[in-house]
């Protein structure tokens, strides 16, 4: 029976090295990735039928409705609970209006505003709003495993397991909104105002370049007085 050759062992050993290579189940992203899941927040507040809410929640409220303006996603449905009776009813109706107009007022877009009347029940006691929104977070990965053998592995050709970890950890750490992971925010447009004075400039022979001072100063920091 004849042997196999040499350049035919070779060939096989370059191909199954190959294989190694392009085979996806090692790629370092198929376990390295940053989970973005979109979460329910809330804040309840007792109200006042004279100014809407107390006064020493209304830091607690402003710090709400400015996450929502940077993170929230609409709408942010506001559930005012109303107790027994036509009187009471009537009274969580205003108390809803005039939340509306104070959410507003706060910055919130009107379209993005969902407030209602709601009866009491176990989970609502009457005389408080309850408000929510969504906003996406992100869970990192835990870097730090080194039960693997790290040294070279011409069989495998698999990374370790916490090849590219740092990477992807650091990114879902410093991301600002965990939404641009999901999707891109959306691209601003031209100024038209400067672009047109740009072109009029080129086409009459004029300099383009802006003409601002630009100035720099050295830092004392350290010198002897």
């Amino acid at each position: 029976m004849a042997r196999p050759s040499f350049r035919l062992l070779s060939g096989l050993c370059l191909l199954l090295a190959l294989s190694a290579c392009a085979d996806e189940s090692g790629d370092w992203r198929a376990h390295q990735r940053l989970v973005v899941e979109r979460r329910p927040v809330s804040l309840i507040l007792p109200m006042q039928e004279d100014s809407v809410i107390r006064s020493e929640d209304f830091s607690r409220l402003q710090s709400f409705v400015d996450v929502f303006i940077n993170r929230g996603e609409a709408p942010l449905s506001v559930s005012v609970t109303a107790g027994e009776g036509e009187e009471a009813q009537a009274a969580a109706q205003r108390q809803a209006s005039l939340m509306n107009d104070l959410l507003t007022a706060m910055g919130v877009d009107a379209g993005a505003l969902k407030v209602r009347a709601v009866p009491a029940s176990v989970s609502a006691v009457a005389g408080t709003a309850r408000l929510g929104y969504d906003i996406y977070a992100v869970r990192v990965p835990q870097c730090g495993d080194w039960s693997d053998n790290s040294s070279f592995s011409p069989l495998r050709n698999d990374p370790s397991p916490s090849f590219g970890c740092a990477v992807t950890r650091n990114i879902g750490l410093m991301v600002d909104n965990p939404r641009d992971l999901v999707r891109p925010h959306a691209m601003d447009g031209r100024d038209a105002a400067r672009g047109a004075t740009i072109i009029g400039k080129y086409r009459a022979g004029e300099e383009t370049v802006s003409k601002g001072v630009v100035t720099t100063g050295i830092s004392t920091v350290g010198a002897s007085q």
